[in-house]
């Protein structure tokens, strides 16, 4: 018997550290999307500049917004760290805080949506030309969503199966800006490879896109304010597994 209660103990351990790596890893690849988001947003919004394309302007506005959405996780779990090692670390309040977050996340990603969308629907109207690159402008661009897309689905795969809310939101937003990113990359390829502009059909696709964005920016929402008006069904939330989820960065 006691060396079955030491097998189980042992076992839990490892569970825990497993989880603890797991944690630490999607937490690391955040802070360096977090970073790499930045970036491409002030490249976009130089390129915008120097190619006269508002269009542009928006997307790399757009990246701000998710760079500053998938913060909150980061700059979360740096106070939850501090929060264990004062010994003020509630299981009750934790849940509560990592909802909160993922309301604070959905509301970012919604407001960005929305501009993005607006901006998609002027498109469509106009019926103008707004959208227009050189052949070297429109290969750096498509290089730059290329690799950005490539990024947010790295970062969909690494958090798909985490249903920590934080984490979720953070695959969400992954998911937003893969689809965001698309209608750039094909801008970016429509504008030299065909005549005449392609603001119309990037139009329609960005409203397609900023739609589903929008909804789900709609979505996070909704989930965090419900269980944040819901305590009893916050602490007994399936993802309780008994670790102290502390994060190292």
């Amino acid at each position: 018997m006691k060396r079955l209660v030491i097998y189980k103990m042992t076992a839990m351990k490892a569970y825990c550290r497993d989880k603890q790596n797991q944690y630490n890893w999607i937490v690391r690849f955040t802070m360096l999307s977090v970073l790499v988001n930045a970036a491409f947003a002030v490249g976009k919004i130089v390129i915008g500049i120097y190619s006269f394309s508002l269009f542009l302007c928006i997307n790399g506005l757009y990246n701000m917004g998710v760079s500053l959405a998938k913060s909150i996780p980061v700059r979360w779990y740096s106070k939850k760290n501090n929060a264990i090692q004062s010994g003020n670390n509630s299981r009750r309040q934790t849940i509560k805080e990592e909802y909160r977050g993922l309301y604070r996340m959905g509301v970012v990603v919604f407001a960005a949506s929305a501009v993005y969308l607006v901006y998609s629907i002027h498109m469509m109207e106009v019926m103008k030309s707004s959208i227009h690159y050189d052949k070297i402008t429109a290969i750096t661009i498509a290089t730059l969503t290329f690799t950005e897309i490539g990024i947010a689905l790295r970062g969909f795969i690494v958090t798909r199966k985490n249903k920590k809310p934080l984490f979720e939101g953070i695959k969400l937003i992954s998911l937003t800006t893969s689809l965001i990113s698309l209608v750039l990359t094909q801008a970016a390829i429509m504008s030299f490879s065909q005549n005449g502009d392609p603001a119309y059909y990037c139009g329609i696709t960005g409203v397609i896109f900023g739609t589903v964005s929008a909804g789900i920016g709609i979505y996070m929402i909704i989930r965090g304010a419900h269980f944040l008006h819901k305590e009893n069904g916050i602490v007994n939330e399936e993802n309780d597994t008994g670790c102290v989820d502390r994060i190292s960065i």
